[in-house]
C-alpha cells in the first residue's frame, strides 16, 4: 500500500483540484490539503504510532548510521534504481498534460483526466508488484520487466511517428508494469540494510534516491527539449536510465545470491 500512496493522492487531485479551483480558486484547494494532512497526522499519531512495534535502535549515533549505509552497495543499488524509476515516471506524467494542452489542444479538463487515468493504472501496478513479491517472485526479476518495459515504451511514447492513441495506450503500459517496481524496491530495504537497526537510514536513503529523480527529472527533460526543439531525445534519455538499471539490477542480484548461499 505504501509504494502506491502518491498515485493515489496525485490521481485525487487531477480529478477534484480543477473542480475545487474553479468554484472556489486555488487558495481553498490548498486550504484543503492542508486539513487533509492534519486530520492523517492526528489519526497516525493517536491511533497508529501507539501500535507500532519499536525497531532495534543503533547504539551508534546519527552520522555514524548515515556513514555506515552510504559505504554499503545495497542502499546505493536501491537508491539509483528508483531515482531511475521516479525521473522516468513523473517525467512521463508530467510531460502528458503538457503535451496534450501545448502540442494537441486540448482542453485543461479533458487533458486532466486523461493523465490522471495514467497515474491511476501505476496504482494497481504497485499492488499487482506487491502481490507477486508476497508470492515468491524474486525482486530482480520485477525490476528488471519494469525498467525494461519503462524504457522501451519512452521510445516510443516519444516517437511523432506513431498514432496519439497507440502513443497513449503505451503509456498506460509503461505507467502500470513500471508501478511493480516501488514495491520491490521497498522490501528490498529489509535484505540490503547493513543491519536492522539501520533499517530506518536505509530507507530514508532510498528514498533520497527517490525524490532526486521526481526533482530533477522533469527539468533536465524540458532542457533537451529546448535545446533540441524535438520531444525524440527524451525518450532515449529514459531508456538509456533504464540501462543503468539494468546493470543495478544484475548487481543486486549477484549480492542477494551472495546473502542466500551464506544462509
Amino acid at each position: 500500500m505504501w509504494s502506491s500512496t502518491t498515485p493515489i493522492g496525485m490521481t485525487i487531485a487531477l480529478i477534484f483540484a480543477p473542480l475545487m479551483i474553479e468554484v472556489y480558486g486555488w487558495r481553498a484547494n490548498w486550504f484543503l490539503t492542508a486539513a487533509i494532512a492534519t486530520l492523517f497526522l492526528l489519526i497516525f499519531s493517536s491511533w497508529i504510532l501507539p501500535r507500532l512495534t519499536p525497531v532495534p535502535r543503533s547504539n551508534r549515533g546519527s552520522l555514524e548510521n548515515i556513514k555506515l549505509v552510504t559505504i554499503s552497495s545495497g542502499p546505493w543499488l536501491l537508491a539509483i534504481i528508483f531515482m531511475n524509476y521516479t525521473f522516468q515516471w513523473v517525467t512521463m506524467m508530467v510531460w502528458l498534460p503538457t503535451f496534450g494542452i501545448e502540442e494537441r489542444g486540448l482542453s485543461i479538463n479533458l487533458t486532466s483526466w486523461i493523465t490522471a487515468l495514467a497515474i491511476a493504472v501505476n496504482v494497481p501496478g504497485n499492488w499487482f508488484g506487491s502481490w507477486l513479491i508476497h508470492n515468491g517472485v524474486s525482486r530482480w526479476l520485477l525490476i528488471f520487466f519494469g525498467t525494461l518495459i519503462m524504457g522501451s515504451t519512452s521510445v516510443f511514447i516519444f516517437s511523432e511517428q506513431l498514432s496519439d492513441e497507440l502513443r497513449f495506450c503505451l503509456v498506460l503500459l509503461f505507467s502500470f508494469c513500471g508501478g511493480v517496481q516501488p514495491a520491490a524496491l521497498i522490501s528490498g530495504a529489509t535484505i540490503h540494510s547493513p543491519t536492522k537497526s539501520h533499517l530506518g537510514a536505509t530507507n530514508g536513503f532510498m528514498y533520497q534516491g527517490s525524490q532526486s529523480g521526481s526533482v530533477f527529472g522533469p527539468p533536465i527533460v524540458a532542457a533537451i527539449v529546448t535545446q533540441t526543439g524535438k520531444w525524440e531525445p527524451a525518450g532515449w534519455l529514459l531508456f538509456s536510465l533504464t540501462c543503468i538499471s539494468l546493470l543495478a539490477v544484475a548487481l543486486m542480484r549477484k549480492y542477494e545470491k551472495r546473502i542466500e548461499d551464506k544462509y
